[in-house]
């Protein structure tokens, strides 16, 4: 298990020359070096809708305090990973300003109030990080709304800026020092010296420096800029000055004996970047859709002074933080909050390398990875490509000019690819039966702009589509021998009692045997025999059993008495089709122990039992007489979605636990077929970064 994940670069696993471990990962899909990304504080769905837009490091890097669009700051333990603190400063809305206080276990936050004037108001909170007690007695009313505030560094003092002025108070006596007009727009950004003595406001039309003495502050100069900047000191030399505009970077000295400051003679072109300001160390981290750039700024900025660039580990930032030292940058993105270790090189020694670039198989998103019922083929989709992979030796093909895709099936042997393009009013059919060997074949093109993912029949001679032009149908298609297309033979109309704007996803599924055809959009559930293109019925969820989301998976078994459906992907209902009565058609809801559970293969039932494979492993629910309830358990290995870890046995204990950069947006298994029956031969990932990577257990497929 130790060498599961270690690098194929790395000195250690080169060392030893065999090792059978219980898990292992194809030589194709293994990272060639260690990954900087040091652990995961929050995933992507605990964040939204309140997604970090902002972060700051304690000022001893040992917290990470980030807000979300629920009003809400979060102060996270960067070691453990845990939150240790959740501090409600607005009601419903985006915290306007937080910061940890200089020299003290406090995190100061920002809410607006009704003062006694009646104006809007700004009242600074402080909460205790240390023992995460909510917040203090302590509380500072500035009496009009602030655009920026920053703490001296002493911690004492807090300087704040509005429409009109720029003010000093006493943290805690909460009284005002000073305060002068600034005689512009409203600052956006405030930032203090290690002096104590110098303050840069950063304004839409420029940079304005200040001096503190004891009658006040005294403008020290001012640099012109249409843009809107961020500035920041670099503490250990009050003389430098950072700033950030949205297209540029720059850097330079500055004069505070009332001189303009010197022009900024270094500049650098950052377009459509995030930019965390100089640290303690004298470090920066920037951040673009090509990855994470660290840059040693003490002396200046040229490309002998990047320190670090991590590329192919993560994409679309929304928001970057550097801790004080320059050790650790805590990254906000689609993919969640997470922690970077800056020390972490393309390797150790006189060669080692100061970028590391992660291959990424899919440079967007994935969105789609399905694996043929025996387990022969696998395939993987995004909105720029769609591979075809053997999941045994991790051997990949591109489906070249198909560009990317919103859904994709595989036939059940492996032998088809159907994919519906990301723009297009076509779905694609692939050959696809000597891959890894040769390349994937275009076939033909079904005229249907597809609603949901295709399926196949088991035999490959059917396939049915899921449209919703002029009215929502399901058109099957049919093909006599291999090598002919697919022709079209028949259209079915689906049943939407649901208002359009609460449709969903579809689903659309055939049974073992070719002619039975199940097909959902929305709750209800339509049977048809294509033999007589007659209805069976319709299956409808059973109300108050908490399936008011839409159905994401279909499945029936393979005597075609039971149909199952994945409801939101948290419960699976179950419908008897052979009860005589409308009313005994429903049998029970299955409830789930994760929230993105979906339904691969309805492997056999009875009235006591089911056994599924789901995008997470072997699940059996037995009935129990005893208790009169159903009883779920897990069979071999799996995979918990939203924990990390794989998983084994009935109870589903945890047994392997996932690195930050295995950790998958997407997952979906391998069967295999063994004495036992069907069990789980690999679990596949689909990462944040685009990566796709299999997990094979032992046995082989």
């Amino acid at each position: 298990m130790a060498l599961l994940f270690t690098p194929t670069e790395s000195q250690k696993l080169k060392s030893i020359q065999t090792f059978e471990p219980v898990v292992s990962i194809p030589l194709g899909m293994r990272q060639q070096q260690w990954s900087p990304w040091l652990r995961t504080l929050a995933e992507a769905d605990q964040l939204r809708p309140g997604t970090a837009r902002a972060m700051v490091f304690s000022p001893d890097g040992t917290q990470l305090a980030s807000a979300t669009d629920r009003g809400e700051v979060k102060v996270w333990d960067v070691e453990t990973g845990r939150c240790r603190l959740t501090a409600k400063a607005g009601e419903g809305k985006r915290c306007p300003w937080f910061c940890f206080l200089p020299h003290r276990a406090l995190l100061a936050t920002a809410a607006g109030i009704a003062t006694c004037r009646g104006t809007a108001g700004q009242l600074i909170r402080f909460w205790d990080t240390l023992h995460g007690g909510g917040d203090t007695e302590r509380a500072l009313d500035l009496g009009a709304a602030f655009s920026a505030a920053a703490f001296l560094p002493d911690g004492l003092k807090l300087a704040a800026a509005d429409e009109e002025n720029i003010s000093v108070w006493a943290v805690d006596s909460g009284s005002l020092l000073h305060r002068t007009r600034h005689r512009r727009d409203a600052p956006h950004a405030l930032a203090c010296a290690s002096t104590g003595v110098e303050i840069v406001s950063a304004h839409r039309s420029g940079v304005c420096l200040w001096r503190m003495g004891p009658d006040g502050l005294t403008r020290g100069g001012l640099v012109r800029d249409r843009a809107k900047s961020l500035v920041a000191f670099r503490p250990r030399n009050g003389q430098r000055l950072a700033v950030a505009r949205p297209a540029s970077l720059q850097m330079g000295h500055i004069r505070l004996a009332g001189d303009p400051p010197q022009a900024f003679a270094l500049t650098y072109d950052f377009l459509d970047a995030i930019v965390a300001l100089p640290s303690r160390g004298g470090r920066l981290a920037v951040a673009s859709r090509d990855g994470l750039d660290v840059w040693d700024v003490a002396k200046g900025m040229s490309t002998e002074k990047r320190i670090r660039t991590f590329k192919g580990l993560d994409q679309n930032f929304v928001s970057l933080a550097l801790s004080p030292d320059g050790s650790r940058v805590a990254s906000a993105s689609e993919s969640g909050l997470k922690i970077w270790d800056v020390s972490r090189s393309g390797g150790v020694g006189p060669d080692a390398r100061n970028d590391l670039v992660a291959p990424r198989d899919h440079q967007d998103e994935v969105c789609a990875i399905e694996v043929s019922a025996d387990g022969s083929k696998m395939v993987s989709a995004s909105a720029d490509a769609v591979l075809v992979w053997d999941p045994v030796s991790g051997e990949k093909r591109p489906c070249a000019g198909a560009g990317g895709a919103r859904y994709v099936v595989l036939s059940h042997g492996g032998e088809l690819l159907a994919l519906c393009p990301a723009s297009g009013d076509a779905v694609q059919i692939w050959d696809v039966a000597d891959v890894p060997v040769g390349e994937p074949q275009r076939l033909s093109s079904i005229p249907h702009k597809a609603l949901a993912t295709p399926s196949f029949s088991r035999d490959g001679t059917r396939i049915a589509i899921m449209t919703d032009s002029c009215a929502p149908r399901v058109f099957v298609w049919r093909r006599c021998e291999p090598a002919e297309p697919f022709v079209y033979e028949l259209a079915l109309d689906i049943g939407t009692p649901e208002p359009r704007g609460r449709l969903g996803p579809g689903c659309v599924a055939f049974a073992a045997e070719e002619h039975c055809l199940a097909a959902s959009l929305g709750g209800t559930i339509t049977i048809w025999d294509l033999l007589q293109s007659d209805s069976w019925g319709s299956l409808r969820p059973e109300p108050g059993t908490g399936t008011e989301a839409p159905v994401t998976a279909l499945r029936i078994s393979p005597c075609q008495r039971w149909v199952a459906a994945s409801f939101g992907g948290a419960s699976i209902m179950v419908w008897d089709t052979k009860s005589t009565s409308p009313a005994d058609k429903y049998l029970t809801t299955l409830q789930m122990d994760q929230n993105r559970v979906d339904l691969v293969a309805f492997v056999e039932a009875d009235s006591s039992q089911f056994r599924f494979m789901t995008n997470t492993g072997l699940v059996l629910f037995r009935f129990d007489e005893a208790k009169g309830e159903w009883q779920r358990s897990r069979e071999g290995y799996g995979i918990n979605l939203d924990g990390g870890w794989i998983t084994v046995g009935e109870c589903d204990t945890n047994v392997l636990q996932l690195p930050p950069d295995y950790r998958p947006r997407r997952a979906t298994v391998v069967p295999r077929t063994s004495q036992n029956g069907l069990q789980v031969g690999a679990v596949v990932l689909g990462t944040y970064s685009g990566r796709i990577v299999a997990l094979s257990f032992a046995g082989g497929y």
